[in-house]
């Protein structure tokens, strides 16, 4: 990349043609006694100034035990990890229990249980919101800023913002004032548990009975204050922010049936019934504001003007039961007869069941004499 003294020079041997006279930029043509050579003398490597050296850490622990039984298994584990690009990284936090209890040699019960928070640090990537064609993303723009202007303001208290300057849009623009200003970050939970329980009915019948839930949740919350554009009141980026939040809840239920009608040496024969539920409920919503009167009133309902507001809800079922019965002759002949049936609430009320049949037969020849 080039240094802000090239910088300089192409930008004026650009603009003129190679026809320079020396009468225009005046500012670009490193004059240390004018009031603002402070703003176009300098050599910024803006990568450098956005990036550091990432560092992950990650913490597990665990307890397990049991006996011939019961055994069980406690898990607890902590993420953290800083990103190479300044306003990056996330922490999360996870736990894990579960169980197998062996009531009798018919009876089996297992349970598990999972939860996982995570916070997400998004300053350092794209922002969700641009101005006109302007995207505020701090990698881009540390390409595009030019490297003569300074990372502070003159007194070296603030970061250097200025919206006047006319060679350049980008002074407006200062990737690290994007990343150190701004709130962005993604709240995260996860809550999955599931039981099944096993029974041997019969010596040939045996039945599993098994139910799962998986809720998510997320919540985004960003806002860039004014001053961190150098924005004024009235426009999209003045006292700017986004708020998301949403959930989905799955639930399934899985219910087997399996029956060795017949198993000797030469012959095979089993039938296997699955009947499976599902629901899935999902909930978003989306408020995009900006013009609040405070950069201290970072929520939706203080902003003036409110650009944008969506949401989305659905619930969606699905009963699906399957039945099949498999023959084997001598391990080399085989003949599967399958039956399925499903509804699905996503089929649409005219349709919401289907049939599904089908046959099938193998020979494994490699097992033949000849």
């Amino acid at each position: 990349m080039l240094s802000g003294d090239e910088q300089r020079i192409y930008y004026i041997e650009k603009t003129t043609g190679g026809l320079d006279n020396g009468t225009s930029f005046l500012e670009l043509r490193g004059d240390l006694t004018r009031s603002d050579a402070w703003i176009f003398n300098n050599n910024t490597n803006w990568t450098d100034a956005i990036t550091r050296k990432g560092i992950f850490q990650q913490y597990n622990t665990a307890l397990s035990g049991g006996g011939d039984r019961i055994n069980y298994y406690w898990g607890l584990g902590y993420a953290n990890q800083y990103g190479t690009t300044k306003g990056t990284g996330y922490d999360r936090f996870n736990t894990r229990f579960n169980l197998n209890y062996k009531v009798s040699d018919r009876f089996k019960v297992t349970a598990d249980l999972n939860y996982t928070n995570s916070l997400t640090d998004k300053r350092g990537q794209e922002h969700p919101i641009t101005n006109g064609s302007q995207e505020l993303n701090p990698l881009l723009l540390a390409r595009q800023i030019p490297a003569y202007f300074p990372v502070y303001s003159r007194n070296g208290l603030n970061y250097f913002l200025d919206r006047n300057i006319t060679i350049s849009s980008h002074s407006r623009y200062n990737p690290l004032a994007l990343i150190d200003y701004s709130t962005y970050f993604t709240r995260a939970n996860r809550f999955m548990a599931s039981t099944s329980v096993d029974f041997k009915i019969r010596s040939n019948i045996d039945f599993r009975a098994q139910v799962a839930t998986d809720f998510r949740e997320s919540a985004d919350e960003y806002f860039l204050p004014g001053y961190a554009t150098d924005a004024l009141p009235g426009e999209v980026l003045y006292n700017a922010g986004l708020q998301t939040e949403g959930y989905q809840l799955m639930i399934n239920s899985n219910n087997r049936l399996t029956w060795s009608a017949i198993k000797k040496k030469d012959h095979r024969l089993t039938f296997t019934g699955v009947l499976t539920y599902n629901i899935d409920r999902n909930n978003s919503t989306e408020v995009q504001y900006y013009n609040s009167a405070s950069p201290q009133l970072k929520s939706a309902d203080a902003a003036a003007i409110i650009s944008g507001a969506t949401g989305n809800y659905g619930t969606s079922k699905y009963l699906g039961m399957f039945v099949q019965g498999h023959y084997a002759m001598k391990d080399r002949y085989f003949i599967t007869v399958t039956g399925k049936t499903e509804g699905d609430s996503r089929y649409g009320a005219d349709n919401p069941y289907s049939i599904f049949p089908a046959i099938g037969g193998a020979w494994e020849i490699s097992k033949e004499s000849f």
